[in-house]
């Protein structure tokens, strides 16, 4: 899966890009350690989530709530957690792409942002732009849209501000309603 975050501020874009130059390069080794023979073990099912551990992004799922998954990118496991400890951010929508080939970054963005928009609306309880939260996605990579048959999106709402505890859910209405 490939992890995509909308960035609002040119200074985290900027942050990213000397990010990613400086993980990628060790990225191929922790991401071995992950693989089947390595040295963590994956469930073949997802369970709820109920302590802390790592999943395959294709079995996360609604109400998951998830650690860092370092800069965007390729990512193989994803870091979870019970929405009850510090989380970074919690999966609130999901839906199947429907293309005949995997859309460049440049056409998906505007594909995701018609699913993920109005769902986080839905699950936050306010438009974004109206919340300090945002939202980004997982998506299929090249690999898995073309083996796999993978066309699953997952959107995910976190707190650019750092680790929250407990739920994104109804987190916009309650701000928005102490703001009047």
């Amino acid at each position: 899966m490939r992890a995509h975050s909308p960035v609002r501020r040119a200074t985290c874009a900027l942050a990213l890009v000397a990010a990613t130059a400086s993980i990628l390069t060790g990225c191929s080794i922790v991401a071995d350690a992950f693989r089947p023979g390595g040295v963590i073990e994956l469930p073949s099912t997802p369970e709820p989530i109920t302590e802390a551990g790592v999943r395959l992004p294709s079995e996360l799922r609604i109400g998951d709530c998830v650690g860092d998954t370092g800069p965007a990118g390729l990512i193989d496991v994803v870091p979870v957690m019970p929405c009850s400890d510090p989380h970074v951010a919690e999966a609130f929508h999901e839906f199947e792409l429907q293309a005949s080939s995997l859309p460049p970054d440049d056409e998906l963005w505007p594909l995701v942002a018609v699913e993920c928009d109005p769902a986080f609306e839905d699950f936050v309880g306010v438009e974004w732009s109206l919340t300090p939260l945002d939202w980004y996605y997982f998506a299929p990579t090249e690999e898995s849209w073309d083996l796999d048959d993978d066309r699953r999106v997952l959107c995910l709402a976190y707190d650019p501000e750092g680790l929250t505890t407990g739920t994104f859910e109804g987190a916009g209405a309650a701000s928005a309603d102490t703001s009047d």
